[in-house]
């Protein structure tokens, strides 16, 4: 199940005013939930779409070149994610995203998961640290 617009309280920010960027929505420990999440390429802006339990951990996998299907197109960007409670549920959607190659609906997804506040606060402000 998609948490929207809510983060956990026990998550403590990166810095004062700011939301850690790394999400525990609805009292879920950043353990046991699970992410489907869009990679962008600075360099050639196409797309990557998988699923992970750890945002942070996987971006760094992919932007240090030991995925083969990234290692060419780095750097790359988060550009938005959904959490799930399951990675069944994560790897479905990953499947679903993965079966509108690109296209329209492919964009109306993204849009929808970034009109989730926290969504977006959080992929803007790791773009940030880069």
């Amino acid at each position: 199940m998609f948490y929207p617009n809510r983060l956990n309280a026990d998550v403590a920010p990166a810095e004062a005013g700011q939301v850690s960027w790394y999400p525990a929505f609805a009292g879920h420990g950043k353990e046991s939930m699970f992410y489907t999440y869009i990679l962008k390429s600075l360099k050639d802006g196409r797309r990557y779409i998988g699923h992970t339990n750890n945002l942070e951990v996987r971006l760094k996998f992919h932007n240090n070149g030991a995925n083969p299907s990234t290692k060419n197109r780095r750097p790359l960007e988060l550009a938005c994610f959904k959490a799930f409670d399951t990675k069944l549920e994560a790897a479905r959607y990953e499947r679903y995203l993965k079966s509108l190659k690109g296209g329209k609906q492919l964009e109306l997804e993204m849009s929808q998961m970034l009109k989730n506040a926290d969504v977006a606060q959080l992929v803007e402000q790791l773009h940030g640290k880069e």
